[in-house]
């Protein structure tokens, strides 16, 4: 994203903490029917949503809604007389479909970061480099560094692999 004219400054934004969670989870939700038993802050600070980043939020949001359509839908009599508008729950009717905890619950369980481990980590790195330095002024060099220890993390598992697997073959010739 970073070409020569485009862009003067490198900005990281970081993943939500549990409260940014918290506050993004709030505006996804702004038009999804709710129960009364959703509690998104409580969703915000389970840990299964550590490194979930604003677009993986709006999955589970999405994914939380299409359970509680889901179940809906197979709760209705296809057999039955045609519904002209949705029948109330206190008519004995499925109602309209709101989203509860519980679909909140499979939905988290769902949930995978799109962030890995590895790339957060990495890009910790880059943050911490580039914090307050002009694009390509990478700070004591510490973007070479990274990458050098990076390959050389790479050569010796390569080198251990290589080992263990040309030993397996000095026995089977045996």
């Amino acid at each position: 994203m970073v070409r020569p004219g485009r862009l003067d400054k490198l900005l990281y934004v970081d993943l939500p903490s549990p409260a940014e969670r918290a506050e993004v989870l709030k505006a996804l939700a702004k038009k999804t029917p709710l129960a009364d038993d959703v509690d998104l802050d409580k969703i915000a600070f389970d840990q299964r949503c550590d490194g979930l980043s604003g677009a993986d939020l709006s999955a589970l949001v999405r994914e939380a809604a299409v359970a509680a359509l889901r179940e809906m839908f197979t709760s209705i009599d296809l057999d039955g007389p045609p519904l002209a508008a949705p029948v109330s729950v206190e008519d004995g009717g499925p109602g309209l479909a709101k989203v509860e905890m519980r679909h909140f619950e499979t939905a988290v369980s769902r949930a995978n970061p799109s962030v890995s481990m590895q790339q957060r980590r990495r890009f910790e790195v880059l943050r911490k480099k580039f914090a307050g330095q002009p694009v390509g002024h990478a700070k004591d060099g510490a973007v070479e560094q990274e990458e050098k220890e990076s390959k050389e993390r790479k050569d010796k598992k390569e080198a251990e692999e290589r080992a263990g697997g040309g030993g397996a073959a000095v026995e089977n010739m045996d």
